[in-house]
């Protein structure tokens, strides 16, 4: 049992890089549900442990008021901070679910969580990955690496949502980004994809 989803696990990866429609097709089909939420699991908690390497601390005294400040410095813990950003991912995914639902009420909520946490099998692969970008490339280079990386998750998460919702490629893009306007003033594509964060930390 444990080698066949150990090898579901690693299909499911590989497929996410070579053919993410047959992913989200399967998902559909009810297919891959224990190796998704195993590898969100372990990417979650790639995440949360690399938020220990983070050095940055911020004092926030923006504010006049003393206690609000003090909160928000408390909330800058990077591991608070990765918290919420797994609370701010799945409002953004309930957001857009509620925009789906407009475009065809037929949407199904399940489906659509787990077509987009799926993704996460590339923030396990992309964290490996960075520790030996880091070591062998510029900074320079490493800033462009990051962009395209968040830029081919948001691209699966388009394409997630318009296979498993059952709509247009721009009905699935208005989706995406009505439902990311309310965070715009926070890290918006970490909320989209918080296993990605510390891509740049070794």
């Amino acid at each position: 049992m444990e080698k066949n989803i150990l090898k579901n696990l690693l299909f499911l990866i590989r497929y996410l890089i070579l053919s993410p429609s047959t992913i989200f097709k399967s998902i559909e089909h009810k297919k891959f549900k224990k190796e998704i939420y195993i590898s969100f699991c372990l990417a979650a908690l790639f995440t949360f442990i690399k938020s220990f390497f983070v050095k940055t601390s911020y004092i926030i005294t923006f504010f006049s008021n003393k206690s609000l400040n003090n909160l928000l410095t408390f909330l800058s813990v990077p591991q608070l901070s990765l918290l919420l950003l797994y609370f701010e991912y799945f409002i953004f995914i309930t957001f857009v679910f509620l925009f789906c639902k407009l475009f065809n009420k037929k949407a199904n909520y399940k489906t659509l969580l787990l077509s987009l946490m799926s993704i996460s099998g590339i923030g396990i692969i992309m964290q490996l990955l960075m520790i030996v970008f880091l070591s062998i490339f510029p900074y320079s280079l490493i800033k462009t690496i990051i962009f395209v990386i968040y830029f081919w998750v948001i691209i699966l998460s388009i394409l997630a949502i318009k296979i498993t919702q059952n709509i247009s490629l721009i009905k699935a893009v208005v989706c995406l980004v009505v439902s990311a306007i309310p965070f715009f003033m926070i890290a918006l594509p970490l909320v989209i994809s918080p296993y990605l964060a510390w891509l740049n930390i070794l």
